[in-house]
């Protein structure tokens, strides 16, 4: 019964420490997404145009989904390509294409739809990097005023406006903290000395 409950106790403490999701990183923006102050940044209008804004874990941690605003009224054929760079758009450290059923949308209001998605990974360190957001069909970000890291790439140049996104990223922890490690070490030590005792006392 001891051993049991020791057990329990051990992989609750490990599945709460590793998979409980966090929100590791909010835009200034994302309050008032149902406002945007300029007009919708396009993506691949014209060309191969890509919308990023730049995001700042605190901790190393890894990526598990984001809410990011994007113009509803645009045209898109809501198939949404989301990419994780670092902060000069050089290095692609994840890539994942989105289609309709993978994510859920919430109207705000204005032309501006919410889009809820989550993903696995990837697993970065503590630090600034770029979030991008392109559908090959004229998707696009609405701006707002009080970011300043919005910014659009196209062939390989990347330009901004000095406005920001509204979106938000989730996280789980890399790996569990080391007080749930001395947990573990814990509890194998507290089933070794049950057995042990449970053997000596079948043994008189």
């Amino acid at each position: 019964m001891i051993k049991n409950f020791v057990v329990a106790a051990l992989f609750g403490a490990v599945v709460a420490t590793s998979a409980q999701a966090d929100i590791g990183y909010t835009s200034p923006d994302f309050a008032n997404a149902a406002n945007p102050v300029v007009n919708a940044w396009c993506s691949s209008c014209g060309g191969s145009y890509m919308v990023s804004d730049v995001f700042t874990l605190a901790a190393d941690a890894t990526l598990s989904g984001a809410d990011f605003a994007v113009q509803s009224n645009y045209g898109s054929d809501w198939t949404i390509q989301v990419g994780v760079w670092d902060t000069e758009l050089k290095t692609q450290y994840s890539g994942i294409t989105l289609a309709s059923s993978d994510y859920s949308v919430a109207e705000l209001g204005n032309n501006v739809a919410m889009i809820s998605a989550s993903f696995a990974g990837p697993t970065l360190a503590a630090g600034s990097y770029r979030m991008s957001w392109y559908d090959p069909v004229r998707m696009a970000v609405p701006g707002y005023a009080t970011g300043s890291s919005l910014a659009q790439i196209y062939l390989g140049e990347s330009f901004g406006r000095g406005q920001g996104a509204a979106f938000e990223v989730y996280t789980v922890g890399a790996v569990p903290e080391p007080e749930t490690y001395a947990l573990m070490l814990a509890g194998l030590f507290a089933v070794g000395a049950v057995a042990r005792r449970r053997a000596a006392a079948a043994r008189v």
